[in-house]
This record gives C-alpha cells, structure tokens and sequence, in this order.
C-alpha cells in the first residue's frame, strides 16, 4: 500500500537490487480508496504480509 506506486518502486529498488518487483501487488493508497480499503482489510483477514510506504 503506498501513496506513489513508482516512486516506491523505486525506492524499494534501490534499497533491494534483487527484489523482483512484478512479484508484488501495489495498491496507490489515494486511487479508488474504498476498493484500497477492502483490499487492505481482506489482506489482514488472510494474515498476510502487507507493507505501507508513505511519501513524507
């Protein structure tokens, strides 16, 4: 879940050259924020591992 997908991108890219980026979901935190939402919570209700990135 990140505010900026390809700025996170990025970034996570930088810090982890082997990260193999396609193998993850993104979600922009500010697009379609109810569908964000639904998405965030179902994820908690798998136990998944999730991840926020903030731009600030």
């Amino acid at each position: 879940f990140v505010e900026n997908e390809k700025s996170a991108r990025r970034y996570l890219k930088q810090l982890w050259r082997e990260m193999v980026i396609d193998n993850y979901k993104w979600y922009a935190i500010h697009k379609a924020e109810d569908q964000v939402k639904q998405a965030f919570l179902q994820h908690l209700r798998n136990g998944d591992t999730i991840g926020i990135i903030s731009e600030a």
